[in-house]
C-alpha cells in the first residue's frame, strides 16, 4: 500500500502500469520472474474512506508505540472520527496522541485508502529489483501481509 495513507491508487493506470513492465499478465497474475511471489492474482483494493489493512484472520495487536499498552479502542475511536471527516489522531491512552500508522501493530497493519492486494499469494517477501519496480509504479509503499479466512 502506499506510504502515504491519504495517496488514492488508480486502478486501471495502476494495473495497467505493472502489465506494462511486465510484471503481471492479462490476467493479473504476476509472472514468474518478475521478483513478486506467486500469486492468483492482483488487484487494486480503493475504499471509500480510511480502511485497517492487516490480519483478517486471528486479529491484530495494537499497542502504544512508546509504552507498549493496548491502543486498540483509540485506534477504533480515531478511525470513526477520520471516515466522518475529523481528525485521524490516536488519543493513545499514554496521554500522548499518535499518527494510526505510528502504533505498534502486531502482525503489521496499516490505514490506508487503497491498496495493491496479491490474493492467494504463496509468500510475501519482495527481492530488492522488484521493491525498486513496485516503488517507481506506486510510489513510497509499505507491504502488510494479510491472512484471511
Amino acid at each position: 500500500m502506499p506510504e502515504d495513507p491519504a495517496q488514492r491508487l488508480d486502478a486501471e493506470d495502476t494495473l495497467a502500469r505493472l502489465q506494462g513492465a511486465g510484471v503481471i499478465d492479462e490476467y493479473t497474475r504476476p509472472r514468474h520472474g518478475s521478483g513478486l511471489p506467486r500469486a492468483e492474482r492482483l488487484t487494486i483494493d480503493v475504499a471509500e474512506g480510511p480502511v485497517l489493512y492487516g490480519n483478517q484472520q486471528g486479529g491484530v495487536r495494537v499497542r502504544c508505540p512508546n509504552t507498549g499498552v493496548p491502543a486498540a479502542m483509540a485506534l477504533s475511536d480515531a478511525l470513526t472520527r477520520l471516515r466522518a471527516g475529523g481528525a485521524g489522531d490516536v488519543a493513545c491512552p499514554c496521554g500522548e496522541s499518535h499518527d494510526p500508522n505510528e502504533l505498534d501493530f502486531a502482525p503489521p497493519a496499516a490505514v490506508a485508502t487503497s491498496a495493491l492486494v496479491a490474493v492467494d499469494v504463496d509468500a510475501y517477501l519482495l527481492d530488492e529489483p522488484a521493491r525498486g519496480l513496485l516503488a517507481e509504479i506506486l510510489g513510497p509503499f509499505r507491504l502488510i501481509p494479510r491472512r484471511v479466512s
